[in-house]
């Protein structure tokens, strides 16, 4: 049968003190992700994630809707809204003199770099990449489901129904230098792995 919930329940909870272990297996999961990623260009190095906080203010968590109340399954509409003061750092390095001949609009400028040997060898420098004001605000549909056999809940369902990202601040010292290139691909890894996070079981 199915039943709508004719009025919101918002769950609320302490948002806690994560231990390192947690914190060190998301962090283990975003640096493999952007690792694996395509390689960009302007990165010459591995990515690496030293620092990842989840900050003090919890998401607010609303049960919207019961889709479904069998005896062996349940599903639920939960809308998740966050806007936090979670922080993440990623480190890398990258080449300069690569940067600027990629986004160099002067031909002349761009023509010496090309001849000029000493700048045909790689100029590599540390690259520190911040991950602040990160907003979500998006609905998950949970299904849980019971074995008849063994009468046991055997397996959990999770779909997100909207994009979870509403929001996200990424800065690096080449923003302008590379167009953008170096925050565009990274905010393309950290909403994957946002997106991991929210769907695993």
């Amino acid at each position: 049968f199915y039943i709508v919930c004719t009025k919101r329940m918002s769950l609320d909870f302490n948002w806690p003190t994560w231990k390192k272990e947690f914190l060190e297996e998301i962090k283990g999961s975003l640096k493999k992700t952007l690792n694996d990623a395509p390689p960009n260009p302007l990165m010459v190095g591995s990515f690496d994630v030293p620092i990842l906080e989840l900050g003090t203010k919890a998401p607010h968590i609303e049960l919207l809707e019961i889709n479904e109340l069998t005896e062996y399954h349940h599903s639920f509409s939960i809308g998740i809204q966050y806007d936090g003061d979670a922080t993440i750092e990623i480190t890398n390095e990258a080449q300069i003199n690569q940067t600027t001949q990629s986004s160099s609009t002067d031909e002349f400028f761009t023509s010496s770099l090309n001849t000029n040997p000493i700048s045909q060898q790689p100029a590599t420098v540390p690259l520190v990449i911040s991950v602040k004001h990160i907003v979500i605000d998006t609905i998950l549909k949970l299904g849980i489901h019971k074995d008849p056999v063994s009468e046991r809940y055997d397996s959990l369902s999770i779909q997100l129904l909207k994009n979870p990202i509403q929001h996200i601040d990424i800065t690096s010292p080449f923003d302008k230098l590379s167009k953008g290139l170096v925050k565009n691909e990274v905010m393309k890894q950290i909403e994957s792995e946002l997106k991991k996070l929210i769907e695993a079981p």
